[in-house]
């Protein structure tokens, strides 16, 4: 144990010194102009050649940690796959070419599109293109290049998915070093055309067995539904998205005053919206594979559960309430989702409302061209907005409840959380006006994105896209309804007609 704890700090400094440098340069780069006093070829050269060349150096070292590292007989993974018992490996060496896969992957792609790019601008006197569909196409090729060396680093650094095919799942039995209380999942693109992911499943092997079946089933519920591998693309997806949108010059409106810090707090408010939607998505996936595990060990699911909890957190803990805040947090207070089959029925009422709106309020808030201007428009949408997603959802209730079943929590929550994606798509459209081919894109993307989610809670293709129309409908209907309204009052009562 003393060997794994010495070896983790270790690889800890290292890191930690390095992010601190890669960031130390950065700021000098800012702070002295180095792109001002040299040329803009110069300058990039040296700022891509000095941040490489550290890269380099950290990964030889983790390589010669990873590769001296002696095999530790006390604690060792073993690895089965389809084919039974596989092979053996320390938990340290898994974890040091886990943690070397992934930094080397993210610290690669994030110098190529940040300084090897516009470099390659530079040489070739090019500009990067504009408008939405520049920014799209740059997202695009952002993310590809990401899935790429990420795949290609995984699946040939990573012990056990070196040798694991495509679509397959690895078991890691372990004595609880990775797996919590019971288990992890970790996957991995693989490019092939025959699956695009490996998957990696940590359980403790001394478990009991009831909550060994129950671990079991949660965690292969996350695979089934690639929730890992959709927590692991959303960050470079959303860095590229952003990235993509600051070289295509379409984030922002025009400031006026200090534009430094105007750009830096809209993007510090589009960050904080997002992470503020990362929580209830994992609360979701968590709750998503509780009700997978009363679809395989029925009622007693939740018993396991608790029984699981307490082997974590010790006899105190009575009821998921008592676990720790972090893991409420992540897995919901009440995991009712365990005794009911009900994914939603763990969710807060309030959570989908107030994430939306929080997201509403900070998309309006990008077109603002001043301080003064955002710190109105904020509070005013978030308040609006959290109205109208409430109000929406209650109207959307008869159609859901019909449609989703479950409890009365599970369809509540559907009904905000349709009503929240529509509001989105709404604003995005709003925003994109009098641009009439980018709306067009925003609805078509959003009503694609409402299915995938309608079909992920419904199961069935038809039965989602029936609910999607029917759903739309109601919200086009309801807007349509507010619209003519206003109308009325705007031509009757002071005799305004708007488009004389």
């Amino acid at each position: 144990m003393r060997l794994t704890q010495t070896h983790l700090k270790i690889l800890n400094y290292i890191l930690g010194i390095s992010v601190l440098v890669v960031i130390g340069l950065f700021v000098i780069m800012a702070i002295l102009g180095l792109e001002k006093m040299l040329s803009k070829t110069l300058g990039y050269a040296i700022l891509y050649t000095t941040i490489t060349l550290m890269i380099i150096s950290i990964s030889i070292i983790i390589i010669f940690m990873i590769l001296f590292i002696k095999q530790s007989k006390s604690q060792k993974l073993i690895i089965q796959g389809r084919s039974g018992v596989a092979q053996s490996l320390t938990p340290v060496r898994f974890l040091l070419e886990v943690v070397f896969a992934v930094v080397t992957s993210y610290v690669i792609w994030f110098l190529i599109i940040n300084n090897g790019i516009p470099f390659l601008l530079h040489v070739l006197n090019l500009t990067p293109p504009k408008g939405v569909f520049g920014a799209l196409g740059l997202t695009a090729l952002f993310f590809a290049l990401w899935l790429v060396i990420y795949g290609f680093t995984a699946s040939y650094v990573i012990e056990p998915i070196r040798g694991a095919k495509p679509g397959s799942i690895t078991y890691i039995y372990d004595e609880g070093v990775y797996g919590g209380y019971g288990g992890k999942v970790i996957e991995f693109f693989a490019l092939s055309l025959k699956s695009p992911y490996k998957a990696i499943i940590f359980i403790r092997k001394d478990l009991p067995t009831p909550v060994f079946d129950l671990v079991k089933a949660h965690e292969e519920a996350h695979v089934r539904g690639h929730h890992s591998l959709i927590l692991i693309s959303s960050v470079p997806f959303i860095y590229s998205l952003l990235w993509s949108l600051f070289m295509s010059g379409i984030l922002t409106a025009p400031p006026r005053g200090p534009v430094f810090v105007f750009i830096m707090f809209k993007l510090f408010l589009l960050l904080l919206a997002l992470g503020f939607l990362s929580i209830p998505v994992m609360r979701v996936f968590e709750s998503k594979a509780d009700a997978a595990t009363y679809r395989v060990l029925g009622e007693r699911a939740y018993e396991y559960l608790v029984q699981g909890l307490r082997l974590m957190y010790g006899d105190r803990v009575r009821s998921p309430r008592d676990a720790p805040f972090m893991d409420r947090l992540m897995h919901t207070s009440s995991r009712d989702a365990a005794r009911t089959g009900d994914p939603l029925s763990s969710i807060g009422l309030w959570e989908f409302p107030v994430v939306f709106s929080f997201l509403a309020a900070v998309l309006v808030s990008m077109r603002a061209s001043s301080l003064a201007a955002l710190s109105l428009l904020f509070p005013a949408f978030l308040l609006s907005s959290l109205i109208v997603i409430v109000l929406l959802g209650l109207v959307f209730l008869p159609v859901t409840k019909r449609f989703y079943g479950g409890t009365r929590r599970g369809y509540y929550n559907f009904s905000f959380l349709l009503s929240g994606i529509y509001t989105i798509i709404s604003y995005l459209g709003a925003l994109a006006f009098p641009d009439f081919a980018v709306m067009a894109l925003v609805l078509v993307v959003g009503l694609a994105l409402a299915f995938l989610v309608i079909r992920s809670f419904l199961g069935r293709a038809g039965s989602a896209l029936k609910l999607l129309l029917i759903t739309y409908l109601i919200f086009v209907g309801v807007n349509a309804l507010i619209f003519s309204l206003l109308l009325v009052r705007v031509v009757f009562f002071r005799g305004v007609v708007p488009w004389i």
